[in-house]
């Protein structure tokens, strides 16, 4: 930093005086932050001409050729369980519209608000409040759609779900709504179109099983009876006849069912059942024009009890008069029932293309066929999952090796590991792209997981290796490294035990491999062309933490070894020649009463490892002083979530940030005050927190460092300006 605080220039005991002068600023490995489940739709955020993703409150550019890598938080705080992009200002640009809840009580108000493109590029102004509906545990599901209901030119909005419906008249086509209470109660939105071509919208909602048309009559909706049945539905002339058709994916009968309508009769004359009726349903139909002759091809999503219980896709080619036979999609990670379904031209060559929350696979012309599914890194932070930090391309700075899982076990199955991924720091600033699997990985996984995970140079040739440890056995495996671009040998059995860590023990510049096994830890070293050489510490028995056992604990610069043993740590000194004293007990007490996982690192520059711990029950982490001797200092608090357990200079500024292993993100440290991370707290942080518009908002716990919550609490209120500007650090 060029001024205001700079830490790194003051001695240990002004730095420690000074920890609570720095908020953090949270950064993304590879994944934005999304909350709740997940809504996808299609729409030119951006204004570049193609079609980008947006998924919760997950802004996924394309680049115009169907990559949609790039992910970007389009709004904080409320939770999204519906999306709609539409103009609703009338500047020429798409806004956003989202509802949810407003927290993630279960209780919580559910929130209908928009948000305005700025500038037309994606930049979207503070939540602007539609509506608020009172909650309840089971709020999910509401559907978003606009249209020009009223014929004065600009959009309106509807907003449904089960047991409620609201529509709102865009009275003065800048964006100012007013709720009108034209359809009862009760109904749920379906679809809007023109459906007697008429030249005005009309809405298809439903009550219970029974989906009625309502006929658009300017200051009122008449109900036209059609089915006995509703669901998901999309309304096209698949064919090209003249005949507007009803594809739906029915309730009463959950199978996919082509109907015709009779604009003459308004009745609807079922013409093809293209799939028969299955146990759960079609949860999203979409439509679109994969193969390029013209007419709509069918695509479904549905619960598939066989071959494997997961949800699955499927693909119907409208070949002439009929659809033809399924043709199941969605390659080997599969979606879920939230995952958003498109049959859309991402990559601009004329045909659609199949898109859903995680992957989108892409239309080849020459084949004919759609071709093997491109995934995403998944929307949501992973928050039972673990990473490392590791040089994997050995280019000198930190890239982050992580635990993965698919889209469709995130949800109760939070800890199901279905791959191991890397991702690169691209520029040594802690800016990071996704370079792909681990190879050879994802068959051997089993449901459980990975329960640890070490990297580091064990067969001493240069490159990188990863070695784990799944939760359902007791023996550590690896992936040899086989060059400097993380592609690495198949997975091999390395030894029995648990995995503890790959640390350079001994100081002889070669990583040592670190296990636990029959109440003892193991040190394994290797040494060039010697045999390798292991070294037994035996503890007194007891439970036995293993996180971070290697430490300075004394400071005379060589690594000891710490364990942490029913309230006390074991302390073996390193004595020199890979030999260490027998175990010595020294009290932390008064830590363990605090409770949570402990790790020990360098906090306050004085050359001896400090204690960072964490505190269950929202407490945060807490970090104590090592005093020596076994005594330590008063703790003192971060305002960061409890899993954000190691510190490492990510962004090569000269002071620690702090890395969270299990939600795949890390913290840049920054002087209070700083939003835009220029070094100074001047005129131009504040005009930046403003404009993000959170300053007292209507929204709970949706500000974050860069839009003002310089305190960590989750709100820009006055207490952060009052925190920032004490310090005495703004430069006029």
């Amino acid at each position: 930093m060029s001024s205001g605080v700079v830490v790194v220039k003051f001695e240990s005991l002004e730095v420690r005086q000074l920890l609570t002068a720095f908020g953090f600023s949270i950064h993304d490995i590879d994944s934005a932050q999304a909350a709740a489940l997940p809504s996808m739709i299609l729409a030119d955020l951006n204004g570049d001409g193609s079609l980008d993703m947006l998924s919760k409150n997950v802004w996924r550019a394309n680049d115009g050729n169907g990559s949609f890598g790039s992910t970007k938080l389009m709004f904080t705080g409320q939770l999204v369980d519906g999306l709609f992009a539409g103009d609703l200002d009338g500047d020429g640009d798409l806004d956003v519209v989202a509802t949810g809840p407003e927290n993630s009580t279960k209780d919580s108000p559910i929130i209908l608000a928009w948000y305005e493109n700025l500038d037309g590029r994606g930049s979207l102004s503070a939540a602007r409040e539609i509506a608020r509906y009172a909650g309840s545990i089971n709020h999910y599901g509401r559907l978003i759609q606009g249209a020009d209901l009223d014929g004065d030119g600009d959009l309106d909005l509807v907003s449904s779900r089960a047991g409620d419906f609201g529509l709102y008249e865009n009275v003065d086509g800048k964006g100012t709504f007013e709720h009108k209470p034209m359809l009862p109660q009760g109904v749920y939105l379906q679809a809007i179109y023109d459906v007697d071509g008429d030249n005005d919208m009309d809405i298809i909602a439903s009550v219970g099983n029974v989906m009625s048309l309502w006929e658009n009559r300017g200051a009122e909706f008449i109900a036209h009876h059609l089915l006995n049945d509703s669901g998901t539905l999309v309304i096209e002339d698949v064919n090209h006849d003249g005949t507007l058709d009803f594809m739906l994916g029915g309730r009463k009968e959950p199978g996919l069912t082509w109907y015709e309508f009779n604009a003459e009769s308004q009745t609807l004359a079922q013409r093809e059942i293209i799939y028969p009726p299955i146990t759960d349903g079609f949860s999203k139909i979409a439509a679109g024009d994969f193969d390029g002759d013209g007419d709509l091809d069918m695509a479904g999503l549905y619960f598939a009890a066989s071959p494997s219980t997961i949800y699955r896709i499927s693909v119907f080619e409208l070949d002439g008069s009929e659809y033809g036979d399924e043709q199941f999609r969605a390659g080997e990670s599969g979606p879920s029932n939230y995952s958003g379904l498109a049959l859309e031209d991402v990559d601009g060559n004329g045909t659609a293309d199949l898109v859903y929350v995680n992957a989108v696979e892409f239309y080849d012309a020459a084949t004919q066929q759609l071709g093997k599914p491109v995934e995403f890194a998944p929307l949501s932070r992973q928050f039972y999952g673990t990473s490392i930090i590791a040089d994997v391309d050995r280019d000198g700075d930190d890239d982050v090796i992580s635990t993965d899982y698919t889209d469709y076990c995130y949800m109760s199955y939070g800890y199901c590991t279905k791959r191991l991924v890397w991702s690169e720091n691209i520029d040594g600033r802690g800016n990071f792209v996704r370079r792909g699997e681990l190879g050879h990985v994802k068959d051997f996984l089993d449901f459980q997981g990975v329960m640890s995970l070490a990297a580091g140079d064990i067969d001493q040739d240069g490159d990188l290796d990863v070695t784990f440890q799944l939760a359902s056995q007791n023996e550590i495996l690896w992936l040899e490294g086989l060059d400097r671009d993380g592609t690495f040998a198949p997975v091999e059995a390395l030894l029995r035990g648990s995995l503890v860590d790959i640390v350079d023990v001994d100081g002889d510049g070669r990583d040592d491999l670190i296990s636990f096994a029959d109440n003892q830890l193991i040190l394994d070293f290797k040494a060039g062309d010697m045999e390798r050489q292991t070294v037994r510490l035996t503890g007194r028995p007891g439970s036995i933490a293993l996180e971070n056992v290697v430490v300075d604990w004394d400071g005379d610069g060589d690594f000891d070894v710490v364990a942490l043993q029913t309230g006390n740590y074991i302390w073996y000194e390193n004595l020199g020649s890979r030999t260490f004293a027998a175990a010595r007990t020294i009290d932390a007490s008064e830590l363990e009463k605090l409770g949570g996982q402990r790790f020990f690192d360098d906090l306050d520059g004085d050359g001896d490892g400090d204690a960072i711990w964490t505190r269950g029950g929202g407490g945060g982490v807490v970090w104590s002083e090592n005093l020596g001797g076994g005594m330590w200092g008063n703790a003192q608090r971060f305002d960061l979530p409890q899993t954000a357990t190691q510190l490492i200079d990510m962004d090569r500024d000269g002071d620690l940030d702090v890395f969270d292993p299990h939600q795949r993100v890390w913290y840049e440290r920054r002087a209070l005050g700083d939003a835009n991370g220029d070094g100074l707290f001047d005129s131009a942080d504040l005009v930046a927190v403003f404009q993000a518009g959170q300053y007292d908002d209507w929204l709970t716990n949706n500000s974050v460092f860069d839009t003002g919550d310089f305190n960590g609490d989750g709100e820009f209120d006055a207490d952060d300006l009052v925190a920032a500007f004490q310090l005495g650090t703004y430069v006029v």
